[in-house]
């Protein structure tokens, strides 16, 4: 009576048993397609997989290697992975062991492996360190790409912007690079040294900054929207030969900028940024306010006017009249008249070196303007040569009172006083 049910339950523990085995076998074969899959695209992949054991020897690497390094995986398993490495690169990657072995966080490093060939090849490397169950280390788990024509052309840029900043630093005009907000973001040594400025005191400044105390040639403010390079900024065109004044607390100076900016631009037109180059013309603009003063003083000095009593004034005129000096004697000649009061003008022509149409039309409009001031213009100096040529010219001088000197005219002007 007790035989028939411990028989069922074998055979209930044979089927338990049937079924684990069974679900064992497809847990295994589903791991093999797994790995297999895996294994596919591992070897199908442009980056390869590497293992280590924790001496740093090729436990496993995928097929990519013989694209990449020119090796097939078994040439390589078993070899200590140093020996494949730049000299230079080994303490650096031994070190990234030692971080990985003492719990810190992985991270990508690049190095240079050797090809079968003997040449040098970059790879951006990302190790991983796989623990057992109990956290003990068992092996190194890294990925690999060659990345040899990305390092070639971030050598190749780096050389070029080496050169580029070589190139600013020589210049022996300042430079100055805005962002389209206006910031200042790249400039060269002279821009530093015409600007009286530290690089942390240009860096990030606007033109918009009342620190500059930009002027114009007048002395008048010269407000950040139209300093070239916010121009260039704004209207996407370039701006040529624009003069201004610019403090220099530092030095307790001010100097003038000869300024051309021009407007950079991305693929698509828009505009990225804008540069200006300066130079300075302090000492050109210097020169040409002490000419422009002297010649303002020549000018006076060659259209004095000359009282010879509170209502008689005398100008001597001597060289060549042209149209700025005729409107020199005219100006001078009547508020001359005008603040004395005088009644009478002595215009001596003795000195004039040609006497012209020009001259004539001036001498003409000087006695119109002075008699409707109330005075009286009297010409003197008329030589013989300049008579005739008044007559030939059919310059009417019926207006005017003539003798032939200086002398001549202001007994003339005491008389009429008398």
């Amino acid at each position: 009576m007790n035989e028939h049910p411990t028989e069922t339950h074998r055979d209930q523990d044979r089927e338990t048993l049937l079924a684990r085995i069974d679900l064992l076998e497809r847990e295994n074969v589903a791991l093999r397609r797994t790995a297999q899959e895996a294994q596919r695209i591992f070897d199908g992949s442009c980056d390869f997989l590497q293992r280590f054991d924790l001496a740093g020897n090729f436990l496993y690497i995928s097929a990519a290697c013989r694209a990449v390094l020119g090796y097939e995986p078994d040439e390589m398993i078993g070899k200590a992975s140093f020996e494949f490495l730049h000299p230079d690169d080994v303490e650096p990657t031994k070190k990234e062991q030692q971080i990985l072995l003492a719990g810190g966080p992985p991270s990508r490093i690049e190095l240079r492996l050797r090809r079968k060939d003997g040449v040098y090849v970059w790879m951006e490397c990302r190790p991983v360190l796989i623990r057992g169950p109990h956290g003990e280390p068992l092996e190194f788990v890294v990925t690999a790409r060659e990345v040899t024509e990305r390092k070639r052309m971030e050598d190749r840029l780096r050389a070029s912007e080496e050169r580029f900043r070589a190139l600013l630093a020589g210049l022996h005009v300042g430079v100055v690079m805005q962002e389209p907000s206006g910031k200042n973001v790249l400039f060269n040594p002279h821009a530093l040294t015409l600007l009286g400025v530290t690089e942390d005191q240009l860096l990030g400044r606007t033109s918009f900054d009342p620190r500059w105390g930009a002027v114009y040639e007048d002395g008048s403010p010269c407000p950040g929207e139209v300093h070239p390079i916010s121009v260039a900024l704004r209207t996407g065109k370039p701006v040529r030969n624009f003069v201004h004044g610019v403090d220099r607390p530092a030095l307790g100076d001010r100097v003038w900028l000869l300024v051309s900016a021009a407007p950079q631009f991305d693929e698509h037109g828009v505009v990225t940024g804008a540069i200006a180059t300066f130079t300075d013309i302090t000492a050109r603009k210097e020169a040409e306010d002490l000419v422009r003063s002297q010649a303002h003083m020549l000018e006076e000095m060659s259209t004095p006017l000359v009282p010879i009593r509170d209502d008689i004034v005398t100008m001597p005129l001597i060289g060549t009249v042209d149209a700025r000096r005729a409107d020199l004697v005219l100006d001078t000649l009547l508020t001359g008249i005008a603040q004395r009061g005088a009644r009478v003008a002595i215009l001596d022509i003795t000195g004039v070196s040609v006497v012209d149409s020009h001259v004539a039309t001036t001498l003409v409009r000087a006695a119109q303007a002075a008699r409707l001031l109330g005075a009286q213009v009297v010409l003197t100096g008329i030589r013989g040569s300049v008579a005739q040529t008044l007559v030939e010219l059919g310059v009417d001088l019926s207006g005017l009172v003539t003798r032939s000197t200086l002398q001549g005219g202001i007994a003339w002007a005491f008389a009429r006083r008398s």
